[in-house]
C-alpha cells in the first residue's frame, strides 16, 4: 500500500520551486521505489508459494484527475500517482502475477479549508 502525502497551499501563480519540491519528492519518487522494492519481494515469493499472488495499491486522490484553487501542486502529484498505476488490470512478469490499484479517496469541505474549493477561474 503506497500511502503517503503532504501539500502546500497556494496558487500556481505562488508557488516556489522549495513548495514544489517538497510535494513531489514527498508524493512521487518515494511511491516508485516503494513499488519497485514490493515488487521484487512479489517475485522472490511467488517462487516460493506457487499460487502467491500480489496486490499494490496505490493511494491517490480525487484531487489527482481534477483540480483546487490552493491544492494545484498537491493535484499534480496525485495526477503522476495515478498514472504510475498500470491501465490494465493485471501486470504479469517472471512466475507470478500482481494486480496493481489506484484507490482515489475524497475530501472532505471543512469550514478550515473552504478557500480550498474557489473555483480557479484563468488559472490552468
Amino acid at each position: 500500500m503506497n500511502n503517503s502525502g503532504v501539500s502546500t497551499t497556494q496558487r500556481l501563480t505562488e508557488v516556489t520551486a522549495v513548495d514544489y519540491d517538497y510535494v513531489f519528492q514527498h508524493q512521487y519518487p518515494r511511491r516508485v521505489f516503494c513499488r519497485a522494492g514490493s515488487r521484487q519481494r512479489m517475485i522472490a515469493r511467488s517462487k516460493q508459494a506457487q499460487d502467491f499472488r500480489g496486490r499494490i495499491v496505490n493511494v491517490a486522490s480525487v484531487g489527482g484527475p481534477a483540480r483546487t484553487a490552493q491544492l494545484g501542486v498537491y493535484c499534480m502529484s496525485k495526477a503522476a500517482v495515478v498514472h504510475m498505476t498500470p491501465r490494465r488490470r493485471r501486470w504479469s512478469g517472471g512466475a507470478t502475477a500482481s494486480n496493481v490499484n489506484a484507490s482515489m479517496p475524497g475530501y472532505i469541505r471543512t469550514e478550515i479549508n473552504e478557500d480550498h474549493w474557489v473555483p480557479m477561474v484563468g488559472e490552468s
